[in-house]
C-alpha cells in the first residue's frame, strides 16, 4: 500500500527531515494542539508552501501561510504570532 502511494505521489510527497524536526520540535509544547497539525506546519516552514486547510483556527499565530480551499473566495493568508 505505501509503494502505490508513493509510486503515485512521487516528486509530490516532503519528506519530514532534520530542518522540519527543528521546527516541529519547539511547537509540541502547545497545549491542546494536534501534534500532526504542528507536523505539516513544521513541513510547511522551512520549505515556503502553503498549508491548504480548512482548519486555519489552530494554525493561528504559527507564522505559516494558509489556504482554506472551502471559503467562498479563497485566498493565502500569513497567519502570524501576534
Amino acid at each position: 500500500m505505501i509503494v502505490a502511494i508513493e509510486t503515485a505521489y512521487a516528486g509530490r510527497i516532503v519528506p519530514i527531515g532534520v530542518e522540519e524536526a527543528a521546527e516541529w520540535a519547539p511547537l509540541m509544547g502547545a497545549k491542546g494542539k494536534n501534534m500532526m497539525d504542528l507536523a505539516l506546519v513544521a513541513t510547511a516552514r522551512p520549505n515556503d508552501l502553503v498549508l491548504v486547510t480548512r482548519n486555519v483556527k489552530d494554525m493561528t499565530r504559527r507564522d505559516v501561510r494558509v489556504l482554506d480551499p472551502f471559503r467562498l473566495n479563497p485566498q493565502i493568508v500569513r497567519v502570524c504570532p501576534a
